[in-house]
């Protein structure tokens, strides 16, 4: 019974891991654009998929395009012209805006920064095919956080293992309710927090709750072991 012994003892660590897997699996780079595939469950073969521009009614704004790019007007190929005449989608949006040429885009571009002077990355999210493979609407604001930690967060695992009166009990990110990714910089306070907190709810009727949380406390790392 834990309320008959005192043989308690607690091993926590706390460690983060580069995570370019998981870049690799989410992020793929199309000539200077990088674009989220989710997993490796989307395709983007290229910039053509993303974005149709109309080349009927715009036909006079298209030429001054054109002119503007020193190309000439080739109706077969003026779709493919314009798109090439670009290095990524957002300086595309931008002439195209100025030229006041209709188009329809099957993207958003999410910015993401990191935590050092020049981290910075424009991230293409085709939210038409994302939609097609989840099946439900693209929240850019959850994406958003996703890129931030794709590009500049290790991933951050916590393990506990406790040991009362022979009894193993064990704990992870997952058990604790800790999400799968942290904002840098890692609180270690607020792991500790929720590490005791579901402690408590699992042993509340144990009179020895009081002893197993000190054992807990004493055991707590006061930084993270790096492990790349």
């Amino acid at each position: 019974m834990l309320n008959e012994m005192n043989n308690f003892t607690a091993d926590i660590t706390i460690k983060h891991y580069d995570n370019q897997h998981d870049f690799n699996n989410n992020i793929e780079k199309i000539n200077d654009s990088y674009i989220y595939i989710d997993e490796g469950n989307i395709s983007v073969f290229s910039i053509f998929e993303l974005i149709k521009i109309n080349t009927t009614n715009n036909l006079n704004n298209i030429k001054k395009l054109l002119d503007y790019i020193g190309l000439e007007y080739n109706k077969n190929t003026v779709f493919y012209d314009i798109l090439t005449s670009f290095s990524n989608l957002k300086d595309l949006i931008e002439i195209l805006n100025n030229f006041e040429i209709k188009y329809k885009k099957h993207f958003e571009i999410i910015e993401t920064t990191g935590y050092s002077q020049g981290d910075y990355a424009e991230v293409i999210i085709p939210i038409k095919k994302l939609k097609e493979a989840w099946g439900i609407k693209v929240n850019l604001e959850q994406l958003q956080k996703r890129i931030d930690n794709l590009f500049w967060d290790p991933i951050t695992n916590i393990n506990v293992v406790l040991n009362l009166n022979n009894s193993i009990y064990k704990y992870d990110n997952l058990d604790l309710g800790i999400p799968e990714y942290w904002n840098y910089p890692y609180n270690i306070n607020t792991a500790k927090k929720d590490t005791i907190n579901k402690i408590k709810k699992d042993f509340k009727y144990v009179a020895a709750l009081d002893r197993i949380i000190k054992t807990v406390e004493d055991a707590f790392p006061t930084k993270i072991t790096e492990s790349f």
